[in-house]
Order: C-alpha cells, then structure tokens, then sequence
C-alpha cells in the first residue's frame, strides 16, 4: 500500500504527515491522534496494518513541538487541545482534502 510523509503548512508553522493508501473527500478516512508525549514512530507499523486490515486511507499527524513538526515558541496553553481539535485538525482535514473522518487517539 502506498505509504508517504510529508510536510504541511499549518499556521505559518510546518506539520509533518503520514499518509497511507489514497485519501478521498468522498470516502471514509481514519486519522491517528497521538499523546502527550509521542510522534509519529510511537505507531510504528500501525498505520500500515490498520490501511490494510480495513482497506481504508490512514493518515497521522505530528502535533507541533512533537517529532519533525515545528518547534513551540511559547508554552502552551491551558486549553492547547482545544486548540488542536478546534483549530489544527480542521486545517489538516482541510489541506488533505478530508471531510469523513474516524479519529483514533493513542
């Protein structure tokens, strides 16, 4: 299965993506939310297995401070998750195209 990471740009900071198989706005796509304190390697093959198993597109994301992404400039806030899911999901769904998601947190 297709397997590719690149880099968004979310908030004048960058974001880096794994994405497996062939996300579609028009068909269902499962995105990995990882913790406090993970990255992309924490799935390890994961990613992979869930794409095949289902037949479904996967993509995961590296929160910024976390991995590859881009570095925090301050210390995050109180409601950073509110943050993440009001504001950094939307824009990933959005850059990738994605409007029917299942999101599978770590």
């Amino acid at each position: 299965m297709n397997q590719q990471q690149h880099f968004l740009d979310i908030n004048q900071m960058r974001l880096k993506v794994l994405i497996v198989g062939e996300p579609d706005k028009n068909k269902l796509c499962v995105v990995l939310l990882h913790g406090g304190l993970d990255c992309l390697e924490t799935w390890k093959g994961y990613p992979a297995d869930l794409a095949q198993s289902t037949g479904l597109p996967v993509v995961a994301y590296e929160r910024f401070g976390h991995g590859e992404s881009g570095c925090l400039t301050r210390i995050r806030e109180a409601n950073y998750r509110h943050i993440e899911s009001n504001v950094v999901l939307p824009a990933v769904m959005e850059k990738l195209g994605l409007s029917n998601v299942i999101l599978v947190r770590l």
